[in-house]
C-alpha cells in the first residue's frame, strides 16, 4: 500500500521511525486509503480554490523523453501541507516514470516520495508528501519524466485518479494529529499529442516547394548564430539546440531535392 511518508514506505517496506505508535498509525492510514477508495472522503469542489493541472498542449516525440510539469495555482490561502497525486496513463506509451523536484515548489524537500502502483491498485504511479510542504506561491508542484514509446503516433491521456478521493491536497498531518483533512481542489488532466515527424518542408526555407541551392544560401546567412544573438532565427535551428551549426547543415543536406 502506498501511503504518505508520515507512516510507511512503498511496497510493504520499512516503517518510519518517527511515529510513536507504528502499528496504530499503520492501521489508521490504511483505513484512510480504504475509505477513500469507497468514496467516504468525497469533498465538494468550490468554484474558487486550488487547481492542480498538468501543463496543457504538450507534445511528446516518439522514442524520446517527455518532462511533464504538474502545476499548482490558487493555493496560497488554502493551508495546504501535503498532497497525494495518483496518476493513470498508458504504460505501453509512457514508460519508466521519474519524479523531478529541481525547479519546482518541492525542490530540496526530502519528504517527497513516489513509486509505481501494485498490480491490484487502480492507478499507475503516485507522488506524495504528508507534511512539511507549504505553497505560498503558484508554480510547478513537481515534474514527472517519461520515456516515450517509438510507437506513439497520435495522442494519449495522463489523468489524476479519483480527484479529492485517491488524489488530493491535504492539511499538514503533523498539525492535524494525523487526521487526514482534504483541501478541496480541482484537478485537470492532460492530453498528450504525438509530435509530427519532420517532412522536407522543414528545410524549404523560402517555401517554393523545393529544398535546393536557394535554401542553402538562406541557411548560410545564419551560420553559427545562437539563440542569444540579436539576429537569431529559430527557423534554421533544425535540431533545436540553440545554435545553427553542422548538425543543422547535415539535416539540410540529407533533404536536398
Amino acid at each position: 500500500m502506498k501511503i504518505l511518508k508520515t507512516c510507511i514506505t512503498f511496497n510493504g517496506g520499512k516503517y518510519m521511525k518517527n511515529a510513536s505508535d507504528i502499528s496504530t498509525l499503520f492501521l489508521f492510514v490504511s483505513f484512510i486509503s480504504i475509505a477513500g477508495a469507497a468514496g467516504l472522503f468525497t469533498a465538494d469542489i468550490a468554484a474558487a480554490g486550488p487547481v492542480v493541472s498538468f501543463k496543457q498542449n504538450m507534445e511528446a516525440k516518439p522514442g524520446e523523453q517527455l518532462v511533464l510539469p504538474i502545476e499548482l495555482s490558487g493555493a496560497a490561502e488554502s493551508g495546504i501541507g501535503g498532497f497525494m497525486l495518483r496518476l493513470s496513463y498508458d504504460t505501453s506509451i509512457f514508460r519508466n516514470p521519474r519524479v523531478i523536484l529541481e525547479g519546482t515548489l518541492c525542490e530540496g524537500n526530502p519528504d517527497v516520495i513516489s513509486g509505481p502502483a501494485r498490480d491490484y491498485d487502480p492507478w499507475t504511479f503516485s507522488i506524495g508528501i504528508g507534511f512539511s510542504f507549504s505553497a505560498s506561491l503558484d508554480g510547478v508542484l513537481v515534474k514527472i519524466q517519461f520515456d516515450v514509446s517509438e510507437d506513439f503516433k497520435e495522442k494519449s491521456t495522463v489523468s489524476f485518479m479519483s480527484p479529492n478521493q485517491e488524489t488530493y491536497l491535504n492539511k499538514d498531518l503533523m498539525q492535524t494529529g494525523f487526521n487526514l483533512e482534504i483541501v478541496p481542489a480541482q484537478f485537470v488532466d492532460a492530453e498528450i499529442n504525438a509530435a509530427k515527424p519532420l517532412s522536407y518542408e522543414r528545410w524549404d526555407f523560402n517555401e517554393d516547394g523545393s529544398v535546393d541551392y536557394a535554401d542553402i544560401v538562406l541557411f548560410k546567412s545564419h551560420w553559427l548564430t545562437t539563440c542569444w544573438d540579436y539576429d537569431w532565427e529559430p527557423l534554421y535551428d533544425l535540431v533545436e539546440d540553440c545554435e545553427i551549426n553542422v548538425f543543422d547543415l547535415a539535416g539540410l543536406a540529407d533533404n536536398l531535392n
